[in-house]
């Protein structure tokens, strides 16, 4: 579809799933909606979890009984298992509003289950098998075990009130200078710098 996202590979490489967009209402274009405020009305956008095993001789898009959500991210697990981050938007008034939630989808069932909510952020092992978790102000790491209902899970909380770091001034210079420069390398269009030896230019 043309509002198809999230395309991930199982672990297996032969299952491409992705997230369907099946409704879209009080929304703006996309490229607004990162522009909105934390107070303004948010998009309520729903999606479906779609599979397709590419390497069929006919692949065809098959739905995963995954339930209508929001899906913002998703990880594929060692174990076949697929970890999804997702909203689901209720109404607040004039507002909507909802913090993400953390489910481990059986792909092969359709069975899901939440094993982390009320999330701010999200960030899981390569393997799948952890997640770092963002909660308000707090910080704690899961551990997954088992798909779907018979999802395990444990959960450590992070102390990191006494960690500290150092910044490199004029490391963290040089960076944005070479960020700003590649943007405008690869997105700045005039008429008159065409062939222009961006090389040079960066040298000079």
């Amino acid at each position: 579809g043309t509002d198809d996202s999230w395309p991930v590979f199982g672990a297996n490489g032969e299952t491409l799933f992705y997230a369907a967009s099946v409704r879209s209402a009080n929304a703006y274009a996309r490229g607004v909606w990162a522009l909105e405020s934390a107070q303004a009305a948010q998009p309520i956008v729903t999606h479906q979890l779609m599979q397709v095993r590419w390497r069929a001789p006919e692949p065809r898009p098959q739905l995963v009984q995954f339930g209508a959500r929001t899906i913002e991210q998703m990880w594929p697990r060692d174990d076949g298992a697929l970890l999804v981050q997702a909203r689901q938007w209720q109404a607040d008034g004039p507002r909507s509003r909802a913090l993400s939630e953390l489910l481990s989808v059986d792909p092969a069932s359709g069975i899901s289950r939440k094993v982390a909510d009320g999330l701010r952020g999200v960030d899981v092992s390569p393997e799948g098998g952890h997640a770092l978790l963002i909660r308000g102000g707090g910080w704690s790491v899961i551990s997954l075990k088992g798909t779907g209902e018979q999802a395990a899970v444990t959960e450590e909380t992070l102390e990191v009130g006494g960690l500290t770091f150092e910044v490199d001034v004029q490391m963290e210079r040089r960076q944005m200078y070479a960020e700003a420069f590649r943007l405008m390398r690869d997105v700045f269009y005039d008429p008159g710098l065409h062939g222009a030896d961006w090389k040079a230019m960066r040298t000079k």
